[in-house]
């Protein structure tokens, strides 16, 4: 990322970005322009990353897409970014396992587009896309996150296996209301989880069918 800031913005990533906190990593018809350079992010392989603050203070972004996907996990987002029948209608964007305020703002500038999310299937994963919802405003959609795949779907057991189990709970409340149903089956098992990467024969294939629902 810091060699193609530098070339975007004419100074070092670590100057121009001392303030801001990471980079965003996306995938799709996007394309950020300073001047007559720019940041392709369906050139980029298999994704680009983008200066989270200085994307809003500098430049252009021009984009052509349906909508906007959010993924979890850095793995379970490459693994999408490889699949061209989701980005070349859908912007795949990298959730960093949490919702940090360089993604939400980006997303912020994305209102007019529908906004999808794929999370581990556990309690974080809902509380991250409830969270998600919640500071964004907006109606978000969670996909690949139905109950049946965490039930049939290779479960684990959570470090913090009682944290996990608090937090099932306190979604089964409070949690996005598509996402309740699966917080009470993780309640039911006692606070266990079903991760991205063991799903991928399952969600990806479908993804494109799925988002297509949302346009």
């Amino acid at each position: 990322m810091d060699a193609a800031f530098e070339l975007l913005v004419g100074e070092s990533a670590r100057d121009g970005l001392a303030a801001m906190e990471h980079d965003i990593r996306v995938r799709g018809r996007l394309c950020w322009s300073v001047g007559p350079v720019a940041a392709d992010a369906m050139r980029g392989y298999p994704w680009i990353g983008l200066p989270s603050g200085g994307i809003h203070v500098i430049g252009q972004i021009e984009r052509d897409v349906q909508g906007v996907l959010v993924v979890e996990n850095a793995d379970a987002f490459q693994h999408v970014c490889l699949r061209p029948d989701v980005t070349d209608t859908w912007l795949c964007v990298w959730g960093r396992g949490s919702t940090t305020d360089g993604v939400v703002n980006f997303l912020r500038t994305m209102n007019d587009l529908p906004i999808a999310a794929w999370c581990d299937l556990d309690a974080r994963g809902i509380e991250i896309v409830t969270e998600l919802a919640g500071r964004l405003g907006r109606e978000i959609t969670p996909v690949g996150m139905d109950i049946e795949l965490f039930i049939n779907g290779k479960q684990y057991v959570p470090k913090n296996l009682a944290d996990s189990l608090r937090v099932a709970e306190k979604m089964t409340v409070d949690g996005h209301p598509a996402v309740r149903d699966l917080a009470k089956a993780i309640v039911a098992s006692g606070g266990l989880g079903c991760e991205q990467e063991t799903l991928y024969e399952a969600v990806p294939p479908a993804l494109a069918r799925e988002l297509a629902k949302l346009e």
